[in-house]
């Protein structure tokens, strides 16, 4: 009876034991593509003049490592991101124009349930103008780089 449980510890227990051994020394070498997040853009709310876009995102981002440019009829500047419910102006297209991050969750991350909204400087975006978004990010493993393009009323 002795010789059947040391017979089972030997045939089933090691090379468990050894798989296990085998896997944690040889897991940290392992380590699949880090792909770049997805971005993508919802309807454009255009509101009292003022137009808001909101976000989706395959996950969450630090915002100090995103880029965004916005356009106006071609003409574009780029910035870093606005702070949290704070904005910062751009001048595109010979306007002076006020962006917003709207962090919805105040998780003070970039990701879905968040916003941009994109305002004159005290007055409503001009009409008729064709305006873009972009944000883009740049990684070791790739860069991602989405946008949305609308023209005002």
């Amino acid at each position: 009876m002795l010789i059947i449980v040391i017979v089972v510890v030997v045939v089933v227990v090691v090379p468990v034991v050894l798989a296990a051994v085998l896997y944690v020394l040889v897991s940290g070498l392992i380590q699949g593509p880090n792909s770049p997040p997805i971005v993508a853009f919802g309807f454009v709310d255009q509101t009292g003049g003022n137009a808001t876009i909101d976000v989706s995102s395959s996950r969450e981002i630090d915002p100090s490592s995103l880029q965004v440019r916005l356009s106006a009829n071609s003409s574009g500047s780029s910035t870093g991101m606005p702070p949290p419910g704070g904005s910062v102006a751009l001048i595109v297209g010979g306007y002076t124009l006020r962006m917003f991050w709207l962090d919805e969750d105040n998780d003070r991350v970039f990701g879905t349930g968040d916003a941009f909204r994109v305002t004159g400087n005290s007055a409503p975006l001009p009409s008729s103008t064709v305006f873009s978004l972009e944000v883009s990010l740049v990684t070791s493993s790739g860069q991602m780089t989405s946008g949305v393009t609308w023209t005002s009323t």
